[in-house]
């Protein structure tokens, strides 16, 4: 604002006819025209000298805005004695640096103060004719409003400060009570942490543990397996065992019923021996036939038969005049001789002959060799 009077002083006068003190000190004129305090010329003065500078209607608009804000100030604010000072300093340099007169205007004043002054002036009548003059009342409102703004945006700007102050101290507190909190929350987590650190050291001792008996159980059932298995192999040479045990103990059943059938046989009152010779292909072969024709059991008793090739065998043949039942198989030892027993379909009685044919191996149906023995079961 200082800049811009200085500026205004150091142009040329307006060619609008507008007062020299006025267009001297615009700013502060219209400073004072915002707060209603120039006259009705002197705002007709000002307003040609803004009709001519867009800038000074900047300047206007400003302090009215300004004024206008004045009804809504905050609370004033107690300054501190430094700042106090500090501005007192700066308005009274700046009132010292508007009011300096200058050597060309003291020489008007000099010659337009009378030579000899007849009454002494009092301090207070002096103080009151300097007030009364426009230029030094304009300068004053001027400055008064300025430091008003002074002081207004300083307590703003200090109420601001004291306002971020209490935010920053709740935010402080905020943040302590949050660190706090997070105090205690990581304190309660580590002991949450050192019990599960107990827990899974426990764990680990129940693993360790059970591992150890995992390891013993597979060992007990390797050897249990190991057992099982020895055993179904025992039990299974056993069935084996058995079976042959069984196998022996019906041959052995049916040699005693043999036996038990020879003896009936032999101590049957009617029993019966014939002779059986060989015939022209083996003449020196003889047989000896036991039965009862009531039975269809007989025994045969062969001598010196030889011994056949490995396909073929001797087989027993009941005859009934031109037809013949086969009956068993059987081979002769080194010395050619066998004991056989003879199973008929029929009792024996039906039968007239017995003879014995060579077959090949298994037998068959129907004789199909040389008669080798030859006998009548009558006579």
């Amino acid at each position: 604002m200082t800049e811009r009077n200085n500026a205004n002083n150091m142009g040329p006068n307006r060619s609008n006819g507008v007062d020299d003190s006025i267009h001297g000190n615009a700013v502060d004129h219209l400073a004072v025209m915002s707060l209603g305090g120039l006259t009705a010329a002197e705002e007709q003065e000002i307003e040609l000298l803004i009709a001519d500078d867009p800038e000074l209607a900047l300047e206007l608009q400003a302090f009215s805005e300004v004024v206008d804000e004045l009804p809504y100030f905050p609370e004033p604010m107690e300054v501190s004695k430094k700042v106090e000072d500090m501005l007192f300093r700066r308005v009274e340099a700046n009132a010292q640096a508007r009011f300096k007169i200058s050597p060309s205007t003291t020489q008007i004043f000099k010659a337009r103060i009378p030579k000899k002054i007849d009454e002494p002036i009092s301090t207070s009548n002096w103080l009151e004719s300097l007030i009364k003059r426009p230029i030094f009342a304009t300068s004053l409102a001027a400055a008064a409003l300025v430091f008003s703004g002074i002081i207004w945006l300083q307590g703003v700007r200090i109420s601001s400060i004291n306002s971020a102050n209490e935010q920053i101290e709740a935010q402080l507190n905020e943040s302590v009570a949050a660190q706090q909190s997070l105090s205690n929350q990581v304190a309660e987590l580590e002991q949450e942490l050192d019990e599960s650190n107990g827990f899974v050291e426990a764990y680990k001792s129940q693993l360790t543990d059970t591992l150890v008996d995992n390891a013993i159980l597979k060992e007990t059932a390797a050897a249990a397996e190991l057992t099982r298995d020895e055993i179904a192999t025992q039990v299974a040479t056993l069935v084996d065992t058995n079976g042959v045990l069984s196998d022996r103990n019906v041959a052995l059943e049916d040699k005693v019923a043999y036996q038990d059938e020879i003896i009936s046989l032999f101590g049957s009152d009617s029993a019966r021996t014939i002779e059986i010779g060989g015939t022209e292909q083996n003449p020196g072969a003889a047989a000896t036939l036991v039965f009862d024709p009531s039975t269809d059991l007989a025994i045969l008793v062969v001598n010196d038969l030889p011994q056949l090739e490995g396909d073929e065998v001797y087989q027993v043949l009941l005859i009934r005049g031109s037809e013949h039942d086969t009956a068993e198989t059987f081979t002769v030892n080194t010395g050619g001789e066998n004991i056989l027993i003879v199973e008929s379909p029929q009792p024996m009685a039906i039968f007239d002959t017995v003879g014995v044919s060579i077959e090949p191996s298994g037998g068959s149906v129907q004789r199909t060799g040389d008669i080798v023995l030859l006998g009548e079961l009558t006579g």
